[in-house]
């Protein structure tokens, strides 16, 4: 279901109703929106829209239900592209291979050297202020799942799903069939999304705690740095998940069925 925006809130969109803002696709889902244009992840992440996990409802409902100004999102969706610092790179035209080793690369990596800071911060920090700031002993809780859940989750798809896809993306360019492994994707694809889900959910857990990664006024410099690490590995990982989810896993299954 679709949604207008009125001068009493959002509300559904009527059969018939076309969207008042001209850069707005009926239907277009927030996660097609970043595959097309990875700009507009920093606007979404900027307002707690989930575009991996949550990708598949469309800005307007996302709006309804965040109960956001739809306008003022659109607004700084059209201005997301002139952000300088964005990288703006045409992942939905590489290689799965190739796609699949960047998401190593960059993504794993990062995911891999953040977590054991994240760690050490929210052991300090709970030690230090829990007793006026009860939810810390809860985020550092959460913090040690994601750390262990999305440990294990690299390893599955390093050691099991990607290795798979490069196979594809071999059988594709030899103009081959599909090769063994590569016919029974859609289970490992299927349990790889469920783990990125939990692990959102797990974040969107600390982010409520935490408000939204503000640290009080009276927190001391490792409690404002914690926080600011908090946001920035959030955001990356729903990079990371969006380019699987919406564009890796999609292309591979694709291509099982082209072959």
């Amino acid at each position: 279901m679709e949604y207008l925006q009125t001068n009493s809130g959002n509300q559904p969109l009527q059969q018939g109703e076309q969207c008042s803002v001209s850069s707005c696709t009926p239907g277009e889902t927030v996660g097609e929106m970043v595959a097309k244009d990875i700009s507009k992840a920093a606007v979404f992440t900027k307002y707690g829209i989930d575009f991996c996990c949550g990708g598949k409802k469309t800005l307007r409902q996302v709006c309804y239900e965040k109960q956001l100004d739809y306008n003022k999102v659109m607004h700084d969706l059209s201005q997301s592209g002139q952000l300088l610092h964005t990288a703006n790179l045409p992942y939905h035209q590489w290689p799965l291979d190739f796609l699949a080793e960047y998401i190593v690369n960059v993504h794993h990596n990062y995911t891999r050297e953040k977590l054991p800071e994240l760690t050490a911060y929210a052991t300090r920090v709970e030690s230090k202020h829990a007793g006026k700031n009860p939810e810390l002993v809860e985020i550092k809780s959460l913090i040690t799942e994601i750390a262990l859940e999305l440990g294990a989750h690299l390893q599955k798809e390093e050691n099991v799903l990607f290795p798979m896809i490069n196979q594809l993306s071999k059988a594709k360019l030899s103009n081959g069939s599909v090769p063994r492994m590569g016919m029974g994707l859609e289970h490992p694809v299927s349990r790889m999304i469920m783990e990125h889900e939990q692990a959102g959910a797990l974040l969107q857990k600390i982010r409520e705690l935490t408000n939204d990664f503000t640290a009080p006024e009276y927190a001391c410099i490792t409690w404002k740095v914690f926080y600011q690490t908090l946001a920035a590995f959030e955001a990356d990982l729903h990079v990371h998940i969006h380019l699987e989810n919406n564009i890796l896993f999609p292309g591979a299954l694709k291509l099982v069925n082209a072959l």
